[in-house]
């Protein structure tokens, strides 16, 4: 049957299920159907073709190709002296600068990061600069609408059919439960540790039997827009179904080669009787050991194992299995939604500029699951999306309360909703180590500290007022300045041809222009992150 005519059929079929109301219509929508089905089994058929030609090549190449490598030291969870208590503007330092003031200082080669999506909401008007922000002279109390109080039961997206007779079980990712094939008959029993066991368990998973299972995880990675670290949670899981959670060796190899079919740039390497799973990121992680292959870094996905002793592994890749295992986008998965009780943030200045708001649990659990980045991962951070239920929480009573005001003041409201609308604490003394949040986790967690501030005001600047802002890094701290359009008074520093003015959302009751004195004269890091 021609492909076009098929996906028009496909399109159509909710509507032809509606209008069949006659013998010879219903006669004609169940011939199409059987087509349908019949083309379907054609492309399975196909697949599992191609699948058991590029599977068993591989296995030849994997009978004589390993090679050792030195397991590199992991990284260390990074450490920041931070203060205690938020720094505050001393009384007698309120009075606004009066002119651009250069902030002495070394600022280090510009880092560009990766380029985020256009923003959610159009900025901002830009109006005549205000020489202060004005309190409003009748404060109004917000009023929020009615959120769910009890978790709303998720609605779960259908997994694409496969032939029979296969079975499916259920299998949870993040709260959100998947229907997946994975039957007893898939397990793979494996003789030894060493190339030839290997390479004949993977002549074993050639077989068209293991073809719905491949099908299952793409159309489940494709149905939730799952991304590579949710992809290999779901995988491992199936994996450990399979082989049983003991059978450390079996799971491992199962998950490699699964991810293979996926796309997914893994490995397998042995140490003595052991087999280890390595995957390809594509971010610098910490707490894990690892190999350094032809200018990539290969994860080894077992904690235990020490450094600087050989393991064997290859390096050829299985055909297609190019992509690293990624954990950008997480707010874009369609997960199953968990609500958190609503917490309110406000301004203390600017009552207007207030939000209640909750967030999907099964979402900050997998914000949990994600390893530590190596570095300096804020100006990734800051540029992944925000969900959309946030963003309608958030965004719509900031752009109202700085709706008409000149980008200085639109700032500055956002500066103190900043400041007085989260409670602070480091990271250390809230989880025991360092943990920049992602957007959603401001309004989960009970504090929050720098990092998260500067991320969060970045992204609200960015997506409210239409300026450019920049992540500026001194050690112990991190912060924010703001590309304005106009010549703003106070600190600034100079990076990639812009000048960014200081706004810190830390420093309580500072104003845009006022660097933190402790912060003056110091070697900085500066991330500029555009409007796009």
């Amino acid at each position: 049957m021609n492909k076009r005519l098929f996906f028009i059929l496909l399109s159509l079929l909710p509507f032809i299920g509606i209008c069949a109301q006659d013998d010879d219509f219903e006669a004609f929508r169940r011939q199409q159907l059987q087509e349908m089905d019949d083309f379907r089994q054609d492309m399975f058929a196909e697949f599992s073709k191609f699948r058991r030609e590029a599977l068993t090549g591989f296995a030849n190449y994997l009978e004589h190709q390993w090679e050792p490598y030195q397991v590199e030291p992991k990284r260390l969870r990074p450490r920041e002296d931070k203060p205690v208590a938020p720094p505050m503007l001393p009384k007698k330092d309120k009075t606004l600068p009066t002119t651009p003031v250069k902030v002495p200082g070394k600022v280090e080669p510009v880092i560009i990061p990766k380029v985020e999506p256009k923003p959610e909401i159009p900025p901002t008007p830009n109006t005549p600069q205000a020489t202060k922000p004005t309190t409003p002279t009748t404060p109004t109390t917000p009023t929020f609408p009615n959120l769910p109080t009890t978790p709303t039961k998720p609605t779960t997206p259908s997994t694409p059919a496969t032939p029979a007779p296969y079975v499916r079980q259920k299998f949870t990712v993040y709260g959100t439960p998947m229907q997946i094939i994975a039957t007893s008959d898939l397990r793979i029993s494996l003789g030894g540790v060493n190339e030839h066991q290997v390479a004949s368990a993977l002549r074993t998973m050639a077989e068209d039997k293991y073809t719905p299972l491949v099908t299952d995880l793409a159309g489940a990675s494709k149905t939730y827009n799952l991304n590579g670290w949710a992809v290999y949670q779901l995988v491992k899981q199936v994996s450990e179904r399979l082989q049983g959670a003991n059978d450390a060796n079996g799971c491992a190899l199962m998950t490699a080669f699964l991810l293979n079919q996926l796309g997914y740039d893994t490995k397998l390497a042995y140490m003595g009787n052991r087999l280890l799973p390595l995957v390809s990121m594509d971010m610098e992680m910490v707490g894990y050991t690892f190999i350094k292959m032809g200018g990539k870094e290969y994860y080894i996905m077992a904690k235990d194992l020490p450094a600087n002793t050989p393991i064997y592994t290859y390096r050829k890749n299985m055909e297609g299995a190019t992509r690293a295992v990624d954990i950008s986008n997480p707010a874009a998965m369609k997960l199953s939604t968990q609500w958190s009780p609503a917490t309110t943030h406000a301004s203390q200045a600017f009552p207007a500029a207030a939000m209640q708001g909750s967030v999907n649990s099964n979402l900050i659990e997998y914000y949990k699951s994600i390893p530590i980045l190596a570095g300096y991962p804020w100006p990734f951070i800051a540029q992944q999306p925000m969900s959309e239920r946030l963003r309608e929480e958030l965004l719509p009573p900031l752009k109202r309360a700085i709706a008409g005001k000149g980008e200085y003041d639109a700032v500055a409201i956002i500066m103190n909703f900043m400041h007085y609308g989260f409670k602070y604490k480091t990271d250390e003394d809230q989880f025991g180590h360092e943990k920049p949040f992602y957007f959603e986790e401001n309004f989960y967690y009970p504090f929050n500290d720098c990092e998260d501030r500067a991320i969060l005001f970045s992204y609200l600047v960015r997506n409210l007022v239409g300026l450019d802002a920049a992540l500026i890094y001194a050690p112990g701290h991190l912060w924010a300045a703001v590309c304005f359009k106009q010549t703003v008074n106070g600190d600034y520093v100079e990076a990639a041809g812009k000048r960014f003015v200081m706004c810190d959302p830390t420093f309580i009751g500072s104003s845009p222009g006022m660097c933190a004195s402790k912060y003056k004269g110091q070697t900085y890091k500066v991330f500029p992150i555009p409007v796009r």
